[in-house]
């Protein structure tokens, strides 16, 4: 393109709203600035130039044929569709997509394409979808109400807030593009945002750790399930093993996963959790219902908030009907020594 516009003043001016010259393509008033002329003076060059450019001219082949490659590569972000053209010869190293659609628009030719950026990242997708940030905004929010998700949920979601994006893989682009996004597990499409806080799943796995560590993963995933929230949303097992190694830096040991030091309880439990770990510390681990509410009438008064507890907290297990316990693994004698401190 560059060779048929020539060289000089006009025909730079030319490249440089176009993007032939490398570049997304600039505005009249910017090429105006860089110049000393005015946005019209640049517009009337821009239109004579493209009006000599297009006199007896038919698009060129080369045009067609990466329009229909980027048609069938969709969706994807542009960076994606800018390195396969790339790769394979179609385009020059520089040019962008912006380009390619402005291109196209002055050869009358129709672009099968429409370019929304999504938290700072361009997403080349079909011209009928026009509300992409929807998923970005629901996987963030799903994110952190459970911790991790799948790309099917935020596409589930995105369909019911009537967005039309329905399709996995356009969800899959949007989000993939994210630059906190992290698989868990790309078979199954489960990930996580790992700039998203709070996050509800690595609080909980915190909390149990803070008094189970190691603890087996069959525990750990039953204390996170006593969040009726969380219920139906826990990952499986590999997938909550990744979530634990990536988010909270545990490592695995056969069926168990651990934490190299003793997590910090003030950070990690509530005053009143810490409270409640103590007492069955003190009482060898397992406490019926009757003596929790004795021990616990020593220092509160709402027993509700101790009925709460005792239904929802990860840190405590149902060992049998009216008898509780800490969960999974005996805690170590340091940590157990430090919660009773801390708890005091």
């Amino acid at each position: 393109m560059l060779n048929t516009l020539g060289t000089g003043r006009d025909a730079c001016i030319v490249a440089s709203y176009y993007g032939w010259n490398g570049g997304a393509g600039q505005t009249l008033a910017a090429i105006g600035r860089e110049l000393g002329l005015t946005r019209e003076r640049v517009r009337q060059i821009v239109s004579a130039q493209s009006a000599a450019l297009l006199s007896g001219t038919t698009p060129p082949r080369l045009l067609e044929v990466v329009l229909n490659v980027v048609a069938s590569l969709l969706p994807a972000s542009a960076e994606e569709l800018e390195t396969a053209l790339y790769a394979d010869g179609l385009i020059s190293e520089g040019f962008r997509i912006e380009s390619l659609a402005a291109t196209a628009e002055l050869f009358g030719c129709t672009v099968p394409f429409s370019i929304t950026q999504v938290e700072g990242v361009p997403i080349v997708h079909q011209r009928k979808y026009s509300s992409l940030h929807i998923p970005a905004r629901l996987a963030r929010c799903a994110t952190r109400q459970w911790g991790a998700t799948t790309i099917s949920e935020v596409a589930s979601l995105a369909k019911r807030f009537g967005s039309g994006l329905s399709s996995p893989d356009l969800v899959a682009s949007v989000l993939t593009s994210q630059t906190d996004f992290r698989w868990l597990d790309r078979e199954l499409g489960w990930f996580w945002l790992s700039a998203v806080c709070p996050n509800r799943l690595a609080l909980r796995v915190r909390k149990i750790l803070s008094v189970a560590n190691p603890v087996e993963l069959s525990a750990l995933r039953s204390g996170i399930a006593r969040d009726y929230k969380m219920k139906s949303r826990i990952p499986p097992a590999p997938v909550l093993l990744e979530f634990c190694q990536q988010a909270c830096g545990l490592k695995q040991n056969g069926d168990t996963v651990y934490a190299d030091c003793v997590l910090d309880f003030q950070m990690a439990l509530s005053p009143t959790e810490r409270y409640v770990a103590k007492l069955l510390l003190d009482h060898g681990g397992f406490m019926s219902r009757a003596e929790l509410v004795s021990g616990w009438a020593k220092k509160y008064q709402n027993e509700r908030t101790l009925d709460q507890l005792l239904c929802y907290s990860p840190i405590i297990a149902k060992q049998s009907p009216g008898v509780y316990r800490l969960p999974g693994s005996t805690p170590r004698r340091n940590q157990a020594n430090a919660l009773r401190e801390n708890a005091a």
